[in-house]
């Protein structure tokens, strides 16, 4: 292991408590925690009321019918050894050195530790009432940020974005079978926090959300759950993560490490095991079709539903 290579490892380790410690820092002095920030209002007689209830019934009852339809379709192809998902031609693996993405990593977590000391800054002397618009901001100046670093120092044919083998359709009904998976593991997860006794809070979106009320910074914060984050996280968790880490390690190892990172940097206790199934299935899908393009559309599918009900629950809330 070179100097430059300790060296990266030390300042991203420090980068990242450092961040860390100003967001805890920056939530105490706003006197907002993530988990405490305005919860939902009281929708429970409401919600079957909203006309995007039905949506949400509709788009949901689709999901879980075409999941058992595809799932029966494609047992009957394995059984027949016909392939489900060919193995696209070409790799997911970086051509490049663990000094030189340690140097992004590095660039990413600085990048992180500035704009979380920006965001201290403005918790001490800013106004009190603006914080909805800038914890968007904020999200999307990172977000942009890594997708810079990310374009500056990778090609994105590197990354996996292609022409070819962008399978749309077969993407939709992977993420059909999926939501299978994701809403029996939620109920593992809830009981799990619940028995360790850990305080789940709301996924920061939907609070987010509600605080906006009629801002049109709404808008910015749909297109950032919808498009920016699903391209960004797409880019950084399967594009270059996984395809670092895939160069030295098996299918199955580097799937469970990244799924691993992935869902306990949302630092979301209650939807840990739905957020590993999530990217365990994206990077399934990247290791097949070799194409950035089909995970970030089944990224953004799967956020999307998530807008869908936010959208019902704020019906709910104004009746």
């Amino acid at each position: 292991m070179t100097k430059k290579i300790k060296l990266f490892i030390f300042l991203s380790i420090i980068f990242v408590l450092g961040a860390f410690a100003v967001q805890m820092a920056t939530h105490h002095i706003a006197g907002m925690p993530q988990e405490d920030i305005p919860t939902l209002p009281d929708i429970s007689e409401n919600f079957m009321d909203a006309p995007y209830f039905r949506l949400v019934f509709f788009v949901y009852f689709i999901l879980f019918t075409g999941g058992i339809g595809i799932a029966a379709f494609w047992i009957i192809q394995a059984l027949r050894k016909q392939k489900v998902f060919p193995q696209a031609p070409g790799t997911t693996t970086l051509h490049y050195d663990h000094q030189y993405n340690l140097k992004i990593i590095t660039l990413i977590t600085a990048t992180t530790f500035l704009a979380t000391l920006a965001i201290l800054g403005i918790a001490v002397f800013g106004p009190d009432n603006n914080w909805p618009r800038i914890t968007i901001f904020y999200n999307i100046f990172l977000e942009i940020s890594v997708f810079f670093i990310l374009a500056r120092y990778i090609p994105f044919s590197e990354l996996g974005i292609r022409k070819d083998h962008f399978i749309p359709f077969k993407a939709a009904g992977l993420y059909a079978i999926t939501v299978w998976l994701i809403f029996p593991a939620a109920f593992v997860n809830h009981f799990i926090a619940s028995s360790l006794h850990l305080k789940s809070g709301l996924n920061p979106a939907i609070p987010l959300y509600f605080m906006l009320k009629d801002d049109p910074a709404r808008y910015l914060l749909i297109l950032q759950i919808v498009v920016l984050g699903p391209i960004v996280e797409e880019l950084f968790f399967r594009g270059f993560l996984y395809g670092w880490l895939r160069k030295r390690m098996s299918f199955i190892a580097t799937t469970i490490l990244v799924s691993l990172i992935f869902s306990l940097i949302h630092r979301t206790y209650n939807v840990v095991l739905p957020l590993f199934i999530l990217s365990f299935m994206l990077c399934f899908l990247y290791e097949r079709t070799h194409n950035m393009v089909n995970s970030i559309f089944f990224h953004s599918l799967h956020n999307l539903m998530g807008c869908i009900v936010l959208f019902a629950l704020n019906q709910a809330s104004s009746l």
